[in-house]
């Protein structure tokens, strides 16, 4: 296997300058670092990733931290999804993508920077903690940057993305109102949940051409086991449900 000494003895250059042109220092011409780059794939060497990350002081790695992720979810492609979009974006840009998951018994043996100094990553997206989680506090407060899905804080190292929740629900129950139904039940998530919050605000805002009823409203905890149970239970104490509103596909699955 090819070394770097090797690339560096065929283009006539020092290790020094090597290193310098795979790693993109602006101080490497443009004509050396293509005859270099030529050079290195001729010889089929590749740079060792940890030799890498100690001169440039970066590891180009990002970690997903996925909370809650668990077989019974395997039906919902949102976390599939997310994680492949991740994983492209991150390939494009040069980085390497770290799938860390965890739950409370992880969380009670292992803090948030434990966890991503393990694993030496350079940011973090999060996906699936709950507003109450007490991981949400230590992201707040540590400097590694970080992207929080459908979580709306944000602080000097941490931002957001989201979706109009509260928007795509009124619009969805709407939608069944315009059909004609009056009597439309909702499967949320859980309290803790962002998402559900929003979803049963855009809910109540469409009802307000009829009355709200609360005992309509159920949590499924995102589960489409525990949505089945608790939409059987709801239908027969109100036999007169006409519809249901649910806040994920995998709940609507248990319907």
């Amino acid at each position: 296997m090819a070394t770097i000494r090797d690339v560096a003895k065929k283009a006539g250059v020092s290790v020094t300058t090597v290193s310098r042109a795979l790693n993109g220092y602006s101080d490497v011409s443009e004509k050396t670092r293509e005859k270099i780059k030529m050079i290195a794939k001729e010889l089929n060497y590749s740079p060792s990733l940890l030799a890498r990350s100690l001169v440039m002081k970066k590891t180009k790695t990002i970690g997903l931290l996925v909370s809650g992720l668990r077989i019974e979810g395997s039906k919902d492609n949102f976390t599939f999804e997310v994680l492949c979009g991740v994983n492209d974006c991150a390939g494009e840009l040069g980085y390497e993508l770290v799938l860390i998951s965890t739950d409370s018994k992880k969380q009670q043996e292992k803090t948030y920077n434990q966890l991503c100094k393990e694993r030496k990553v350079e940011g973090v997206i999060l996906q699936g903690i709950k507003t109450d989680d007490p991981y949400l506090d230590e992201v707040l407060k540590s400097d590694i940057p970080c992207i929080l899905i459908d979580i709306p804080i944000e602080s000097d190292s941490v931002g957001y993305v989201t979706t109009d929740n509260k928007g795509g629900a009124e619009t969805a129950v709407e939608h069944l109102l315009n059909l004609g139904h009056k009597h439309i039940a909702m499967i949320n998530g859980h309290s803790q949940a962002f998402v559900s919050r929003e979803r049963l605000a855009g809910y109540q805002a469409a009802l307000n051409c009829i009355s709200f009823n609360e005992s309509y409203v159920v949590n499924g905890a995102f589960l489409e086991d525990t949505a089945e149970r608790e939409t059987t239970k709801l239908l027969k104490a109100y036999p007169e449900i006409s519809a249901l509103f649910c806040a994920s596909d995998l709940m609507a699955m248990g319907q």
